[in-house]
């Protein structure tokens, strides 16, 4: 005698699945596009398919987490890139205050050395070290212009942002180079 035919399970009819949520779909495919568009969307799709029942719920799901995490990189991703524009122009302004500050201390070398030697300015800035005055990195490329022995001088500098700036013996620190 041979063993009963075991029942088989019944076969779902297809048709009676319930739909697969599109907008779960269009959520999940916009968390790598538009993040913020994909997460809103993915919460909308998530509590649909709980209310009608539809498929989907995983992708709803997926489509937050990823959205949430993206928007949360493009974030700190602008902060950063923020941060480091302003961080990168503060060094600029303090390479040029130092500069100008140079400047400042070089000028008055530069009378020093005129008051001890007559009225006679120096020409070179290795000449005013005896003077007190030593160039920071900052003013690496500092030069005088203009100072024929006696009369009027101009000290020129570039700071390392490559910005211009004179200081004359009338004038405080300004931008530009020397005048011809």
């Amino acid at each position: 005698m041979s063993a009963p035919a075991p029942a088989s399970a019944p076969i779902a009819d297809p048709a009676a699945r319930p739909p697969f949520s599109v907008l779960a779909i269009i959520a999940f495919i916009l968390s790598f596009i538009v993040t913020v568009v994909g997460l809103v969307l993915g919460i909308v799709a998530l509590i649909q398919t709980k209310r009608t029942g539809a498929r989907g719920s995983g992708l709803a799901v997926a489509a937050i987490i990823l959205g949430a995490l993206f928007t949360v990189g493009w974030i700190v991703g602008g902060l950063a890139i923020l941060a480091g524009t302003v961080f990168l122009g503060q060094q600029s302004e303090a390479r040029d205050a130092a500069t100008q500050s140079d400047l400042g201390n070089a000028k008055i070398a530069m009378i020093e050395y005129a008051t001890e030697n007559n009225g006679v300015y120096p020409t070179s800035v290795s000449d005013l070290a005896d003077y007190g005055f030593t160039p920071s990195e900052a003013s690496a490329r500092l030069s005088i212009r203009g100072a024929a022995g006696e009369g009027l001088f101009c000290l020129q500098a570039i700071s390392p942002a490559n910005h211009f700036f004179h200081i004359t013996d009338s004038s405080g620190v300004e931008s530009g180079p020397c005048a011809p």
